[in-house]
């Protein structure tokens, strides 16, 4: 195993996200784009007017979205350059927990504190917000047709992405219980796709429910910290980024297979998996590391 320090940058702990091309790497008030063959610099901006780490960085066919507090922002994935920005809250009753987006079809999805979740039309700058429940929400997946997401309140929902209605829901723990961390698997066995949802939630539990009915596969407690989150799955291993490590599980069974010393950045938002590929950083560097051998 060769952790693999491919460039120097004072950062602090940063957000990163990839096309598999490049890698984009938010650093205090600027974004930075480089190319990963070479790690040579093809785009900056400084976009934020002070430094702040309590933002989320999402990647689409074209765009790169940034959420700073209340706002959410657009950026020409090329150039860097901000597109538009949209105030989806007023205040810290309000402000953005997640991002992901649909890259087909070139929309975000954003969830807001106390239960919002708002869908952004990159194209067009229309955004529809909806109340889905009373707690917030830390983390969702996005599918072909539908949202899961993980609440503070111990639940899972099940959202249609076109009208925002609730399809159906499961406490899945306690009612005090944050799910904050949600990866969908499409099955190789099925076609077309039956997904898979793997859940994290802080009791500590991974969970494996069928997204059909949410009926509950597998379930494992984790030696990780209550704020552990997933990263994706490569070849049969389930990959998790922690406080300073990665952790590797057996996808089907739940087993864990090893723990190993990896950059996670700060609040483990400065890590993410690329194909074959970990990226991580911590507050001087970024580190790339091939998941091939430690496994």
């Amino acid at each position: 195993m060769e952790i693999v320090k491919i460039l120097d940058i004072e950062n602090d702990g940063s957000n990163m996200a990839s096309d598999g091309n490049s890698l984009y790497l938010r650093c205090g008030k600027a974004i930075h784009k480089y190319n990963l063959s070479d790690m040579k610099m093809t785009a900056h901006n400084e976009i934020f007017k002070k430094n702040g780490k309590a933002r989320r960085l999402a990647i689409s066919k074209n765009h790169i979205i940034i959420s700073d507090f209340c706002d959410l922002y657009v950026l020409n994935k090329d150039n860097l350059h901000v597109i538009f920005i949209i105030r989806l809250g007023e205040n810290q009753s309000s402000d953005i927990t997640a991002v992901h987006c649909d890259a087909e079809k070139e929309k975000a999805y954003v969830s807001i504190r106390n239960g919002f979740m708002a869908i952004v039309d990159i194209t067009t700058q229309v955004f529809e917000k909806s109340k889905f429940n009373d707690k917030s929400a830390w983390d969702f997946a996005v599918t072909r047709e539908r949202l899961y997401i993980g609440t503070a309140g111990g639940e899972l929902f099940e959202m249609d992405k076109l009208d925002m209605r609730i399809i159906k829901t499961t406490q899945l723990c306690k009612p005090n219980v944050n799910v904050h961390s949600v990866l969908p698997i499409c099955s190789e066995q099925s076609f077309p796709c039956d997904y898979l949802l793997y859940t994290m939630s802080r009791d500590k539990f991974i969970r494996i429910l069928k997204a059909g009915d949410f009926e509950n596969v597998q379930m494992v407690k984790t030696p990780a910290s209550t704020s552990a989150r997933f990263l994706g799955v490569y070849k049969d291993y389930l990959i998790m980024a922690d406080w300073s490590d990665i952790l590797l599980w057996d996808k089907n069974t739940l087993q864990h297979y090893k723990t190993f010393k990896f950059p996670t950045g700060y609040y483990i938002n400065g890590v993410l998996l690329v194909d074959n590929t970990l990226y991580g950083s911590d507050f001087q560097s970024v580190y790339r590391l091939n998941v091939e051998t430690v496994i």
